[in-house]
């Protein structure tokens, strides 16, 4: 009997030594990037859509802006194009929300109105009330499946290549509250349509690794149990 307690808690040791390690290890990954609308929206909730449709005057295709404080269209988003990103020396360039009509080869692209940033710039989008999870279509006006640099007010940063083609979806998801989200696309012109910002629901990840867990203090007990057995047949 000594000895099949002192066999049990040391196959618990172990597994409790384990389990912190891959929770930890798990704990680590601050956000997650999601390549599909379908997978973000499945792991979202309660989320706000900022499309840029009704903005363009009647018969104009062209919307314009260039506001210092940055570019709030009624909702919990403001928009801006700088050009430090968040350093103190910063310039408010130059933004537009554009129709296909405006010029198809660049603007065509099956979605309706866009918003379209200087070229070289950090396009930031500061959200009010904080945010898990933000996504969008993101591109650049010549398309050339460029790579874009990310940068999150929670210190993390990413980068992604954008589609040759019309829009690359991208979106990410993160543990804690984020208040905005840097987006650049060296030496091309900015362009975003469907920005995001969500809600996340809470999944309890550590109650199915202790399952695990468990299940395998089963398998082992089970097998030490049937080894004495045999011995004791013998």
């Amino acid at each position: 009997m000594v000895k099949a307690t002192y066999f049990v808690k040391s196959v618990l040791k172990k597994l409790l030594v384990t389990s912190a390690f891959f929770m930890s290890f798990a704990s680590s990954a601050t956000f997650i990037t999601y390549t599909d609308l379908s997978s973000y929206n499945a792991a979202t909730t309660n989320s706000v859509v900022e499309d840029f449709e009704g903005m363009i005057p009647l018969n104009n295709n062209i919307f314009n802006t260039g506001y210092s404080n940055g570019w709030n269209f009624g909702g919990g988003v403001t928009f801006r194009s700088l050009t430090n990103g968040y350093s103190s020396a910063n310039t408010s360039n130059y933004m537009a929300v554009l129709g296909a009509a405006y010029y198809a080869p660049y603007y065509s692209r099956g979605t309706g109105d866009e918003l379209h940033a200087t070229s070289d710039n950090w396009l930031r989008m500061d959200i009010a009330s904080g945010t898990k999870a933000v996504a969008a279509l993101w591109s650049t006006i010549f398309r050339g499946g460029d790579t874009l640099s990310v940068r999150f007010s929670n210190g993390e940063a990413t980068s992604f290549v954008t589609d040759q083609s019309n829009w690359k979806f991208q979106g990410w998801k993160f543990d804690s509250n984020i208040y905005w989200v840097e987006v650049r696309a060296p030496g091309d012109y900015m362009m975003v349509d469907n920005f995001t910002y969500s809600n996340v629901a809470q999944v309890s990840e550590p109650t199915s690794f202790s399952v695990i867990c468990l299940g395998l203090v089963a398998l082992i007990l089970g097998a030490r149990s049937r080894k004495l057995r045999v011995k004791q047949l013998a």
